[in-house]
């Protein structure tokens, strides 16, 4: 099922399996129709509806102003590589916002679909989305930007429909 739009952002899923308290699928992102994420990984999809609908219904600030006109590798040095040991790095210096990786850091969403992907979400002061990613076995940084809220909004389509179409009969964890 997809749901949003691939030139923008999408999420697409299916149930494959479900096995007792057990729901298996697939689950991938479409940012400006580049997929990130692996489709082949059958990942807990009850574990992803947790994790999208906490992202759709809760507010979280993303926005910080020293960001604003930073390039994508300034970005992605400041938001990921400050707080994740890449064994590449050397010592890193403090970072400079508070909760960078509860704020922008937005791979959880995908479960193990997105254990190959680094993605990241901020957003500018207009309320603009810019959502920003690389795959594990590349240094390239790719970029998206997207309408106010278009990711919220996306994943909770999709979180309406998981409720629907798994096995947790709508239990899900607030």
């Amino acid at each position: 099922m997809l749901f949003g739009d691939k030139s923008l952002f999408a999420i697409e899923c299916e149930v494959t399996e479900q096995l007792d308290e057990w729901d298996f699928g697939h689950i991938i992102f479409w940012f400006c129709n580049n997929a990130v994420g692996n489709w082949e990984d059958s990942t807990d999809l009850r574990g992803c509806l947790n994790w999208l609908n906490k992202f759709s219904s809760q507010v979280c600030n993303r926005f910080e102003d020293a960001l604003e006109g930073l390039n994508k590798e300034s970005v992605f040095k400041l938001l990921y590589d400050s707080v994740i040991f890449t064994g590449t790095s050397e010592i890193k210096e403090k970072p400079k916002f508070e909760d960078i990786f509860s704020r922008f850091h937005i791979s959880h969403l995908g479960m193990s679909s997105f254990e190959q992907f680094d993605i990241l979400l901020i957003e500018q002061q207009n309320g603009q989305q810019r959502c920003l990613w690389r795959h594990a076995d590349s240094n390239e940084i790719n970029e998206c930007y997207l309408p106010k809220k278009e990711m919220q909004r996306v994943a909770m389509h999709c979180c309406i429909w998981l409720k629907e179409n798994v096995n947790s009969g709508g239990n899900v964890v607030e």
